[in-house]
């Protein structure tokens, strides 16, 4: 299934993301700022080995699947600047409300509610001292496992290792990795990938994978995750328990010209891992929003959500607009609904919203579409790492 988009160009998110990396400019609708001043990087980071997987996703988190909106008996708000803390503690004791979560930040409070979440949005929203009260939606991942895509170990990719390469390259670019799956993942020559390579691989860009985490003990992610935070278990241990975020972190920065397995669109790029969905590969928004703060905070100059969902959050909107303020670039998936309603955060104002496109460049059949869109990119049976140190085809 094709759609047209009079008026907007159609381009390739991992070439954006090329561009962002070579030359630090983002796209039409990015908005942005002037950088903040530069904060310290966090720790290089390697989390305990992940089990071997076998690259499928696990069922979707019994509280907070794609049937619920929102988490039960939750509410998020956001304080006017000239509410004292006295003023939030009456607030709470009047409706039983206990904080859970805070995006200090933003000036804003997760509190857990012994009553009906939509009543106590009502409530709240009366108060003078309240910019917005909102239930705590739910996002879930824009992405699973291609049809009978199989699972390649390492047993699988030595083979590869072995088959005879020409030496130089065929387009006459200089660059030749050595990685083996290289040359099935048909993405790279889609979007130009060497010629980018040739003027620059990512070097010191720190890209914030806000997703499930990452499996960063990885052969092709060692050495490449700085110490992100997980926003779902709140501690310092975003290791990924699903898969998707590690398949994400791989196409973003897995290492080059390292004779083993692939390579990222930025392989000298740094990763952030920002665990913002659980297991089952969904989340609440209050855990996206201090996700995208976090990284904003924390070294990213581009965060990637490859997540979404069809309820606006008003928390998860200041987030952007904070870490936009702040010189971040922001990218998301429109989603894979296969329509044109839209999808957050990839609607919002500033963020970059990507689309999938199959072999053939045209767009995915599970691809949103619409004039929400900035760009697209490849986005069907593209190979990149899987927990346990693998690699599958993922949409």
């Amino acid at each position: 299934m094709t759609h047209a988009h009079p008026g907007r160009r159609t381009w390739s998110f991992l070439l954006v993301l090329a561009a962002v990396l070579l030359t630090g400019t983002a796209g039409a609708r990015a908005q942005r700022a002037p950088a903040a001043e530069a904060p310290t990087l966090p720790d290089a980071w390697r989390a305990a080995p992940a089990a071997a997987a076998d690259g499928i996703t696990a069922p979707m988190d019994a509280e907070q699947g794609p049937g619920d909106e929102y988490a039960p008996n939750r509410l998020v708000v956001r304080f006017q600047p000239s509410a004292t803390d006295e003023d939030k503690r009456k607030l709470h004791a009047r409706y039983k409300a206990k904080v859970v979560r805070e995006i200090p930040v933003l000036g804003i409070q997760v509190l857990e509610l012994p009553d009906d979440t939509v009543a106590m949005v009502s409530a709240y929203q009366a108060e003078a001292a309240v910019v917005f009260a909102e239930p705590d939606y739910i996002a879930t991942i824009q992405g699973s496992p291609a049809a009978d895509a199989a699972v390649l170990d390492a047993a699988a990719i030595a083979a590869l290792a072995n088959v005879a390469r020409p030496a130089t390259r065929p387009d006459g670019l200089a660059w030749t990795p050595n990685d083996p799956l290289l040359d099935q993942q048909w993405h790279h020559a889609t979007i130009g990938s060497a010629a980018a390579w040739e003027r620059n691989r990512g070097a010191g860009v720190v890209v914030a994978v806000n997703d499930t985490g990452a499996d960063c003990t990885h052969p092709d992610l060692v050495g490449k995750c700085l110490r992100g935070y997980d926003f779902v278990n709140d501690d310092t241990d975003p290791r990924d328990d699903h898969g998707h975020g590690t398949h994400v972190s791989g196409l973003v920065a897995a290492t080059a010209n390292n004779a083993v397995g692939g390579l990222g669109s930025g392989p000298e790029a740094m990763v952030l891992p920002v665990k913002v969905l659980g297991a089952g590969g969904s989340g609440n928004m209050s855990w996206i929003a201090g996700g995208v703060t976090y990284a904003a905070d924390n070294g990213a100059q581009i965060i990637n959500m490859s997540l979404g969902g069809r309820f606006t959050s008003s928390a998860l909107r200041d987030a952007i607009a904070y870490a936009i303020g702040r010189g971040v670039t922001v990218v998301a998936a429109a989603g894979n609904e296969s329509t044109s309603n839209p999808s957050y955060p990839a609607a919002y104002p500033g963020v970059i919203s990507v689309a999938a496109t199959d072999r053939q460049d045209r767009l995915a059949d599970f691809s949103n579409y619409g004039d929400a869109l900035d760009v697209s990119s490849p986005g069907v049976a593209i190979l990149s790492t899987v927990r346990g140190g693998s690699y599958q085809a993922w949409n």
